[in-house]
């Protein structure tokens, strides 16, 4: 078996780090802002490896699931989205971690048993590379390319103490559109100047045979109502909470046909690609500026939820816009966000985590005004 062939015919790659680059940042998190440096420093470690030459871009192979583990402790998981979804890897990293509090113990029992027990491993073999001279020209224009592409990448995370799941439910609040309808509130203070950014939060069909996703468009008449409310201070706190009300029902309603098999989005692709599959022209439908544009995401985000304490970080899917991902636990969020720095300047991760925690605040402050 060649090298290459050994590689993708892996399930996963095991990358072995000397460092995560945490070692820089003496303090975990921002007081005032709740960004957590030392976390970002982490995501930007798993999600690009931060570059080839100074750290571990050089250690990686994106067509591959990869766990990285370095040497000062730090886990994680780079995956790419075609095999499986999110909510995959989080079942299989839970599995994991729920074996953290025994494997000491684990660890203790095996070094006592260690000169009594004989393990048969098979032992590692180095993979050798072929490579011209010509090909070794072309890896140093990839490191480059990539080395630019992983530098532009902004990368913010944030643990947000005075949110949490139990919060939103206690309020009687759907915690998924809350999260959503701040975001959209946390977008419009940040870029006051820009139309309503379509959005696509990832909605799960796994109840069905071989399903993955649905769009669910967290943008709508009522998040876009609510969030010009805000601004508008001629109207009442009274008055803007119903309007927020109705904004995260509607939400809650288009989530639920979503994920039930009756969302639209998937539908269309299908019908795009049997069109192009037929080698038809590309129906007019397809090739409308409007069609565009609603496909044209300025937030892409995910919650991704489990029982244990982490965090999932991925880059935005458009030059312009951002990525956002938060996972809910019982006394926190923890949040991260991404943007392109030099595709669009006026974009910062770090803002929107900044306004978003600001938003959130005055979300509570009008349900409980309200009350």
């Amino acid at each position: 078996m060649n090298t290459l062939t050994a590689i993708e015919a892996s399930l996963f790659l095991l990358c072995l780090d000397t460092s995560s680059g945490i070692s820089q940042f003496s303090s975990p998190a921002s007081v005032s802002t709740h960004l957590s440096f030392y976390d970002s420093a982490i995501a930007n470690n798993c999600l690009h490896g931060v570059s080839s030459s100074a750290y571990n871009a050089g250690n990686r192979w994106f067509d591959k699931t990869q766990f990285i583990v370095s040497r000062d402790g730090v886990v994680g998981l780079n995956f790419e989205h075609a095999p499986f979804d999110g909510h995959v890897a989080v079942a299989v990293l839970e599995a994991a971690l729920a074996e953290t509090p025994t494997a000491e113990a684990l660890i203790q029992r095996e070094a006592e048993a260690a000169p009594r027990t004989t393990y048969r491993f098979c032992s590692p073999q180095l993979l050798a590379w072929n490579v011209s001279a010509s090909l070794y020209g072309k890896l140093e224009k990839a490191r480059d390319l990539f080395d630019a592409l992983a530098m532009d990448t902004d990368v913010a995370c944030a643990r947000f103490t005075p949110f949490s799941r139990s919060w939103m439910k206690s309020a009687r609040l759907s915690p998924d559109a809350f999260v959503q309808i701040g975001l959209q509130l946390a977008y419009a203070r940040l870029h006051p100047n820009r139309p309503p950014p379509a959005t696509y939060e990832s909605g799960t069909l796994r109840r069905f045979r071989l399903g993955r996703t649905e769009t669910i468009r967290s943008c709508s008449a009522e998040s876009v109502a609510f969030t010009k409310a805000m601004a508008d201070d001629t109207i009442s706190d009274s008055q803007k909470c119903k309007i927020l009300r109705k904004a995260i029902e509607q939400h809650q309603r288009y989530t639920k046909m979503a994920v039930s098999g009756n969302g639209f989005d998937r539908h269309l692709l299908g019908l795009r690609l049997i069109a192009a599959d037929s080698g038809q022209q590309t129906p007019s439908f397809f090739i409308d500026p409007t069609y565009g544009t609603a496909n044209h995401f300025l937030l892409s985000t995910s919650q991704i939820t489990g029982r244990q304490d982490f965090g999932v970080s991925f880059g935005p899917v458009s030059p312009d816009g951002y990525g956002f991902c938060y996972n809910l636990q019982g006394h926190h969020i923890n949040l991260m966000a991404s943007a392109f720095k030099s595709k669009t300047p006026n974009n910062s991760a770090r803002n929107l985590l900044i306004s978003f925690a600001a938003s959130l605040l005055d979300m509570r402050r009008l349900l409980e005004s309200s009350e």
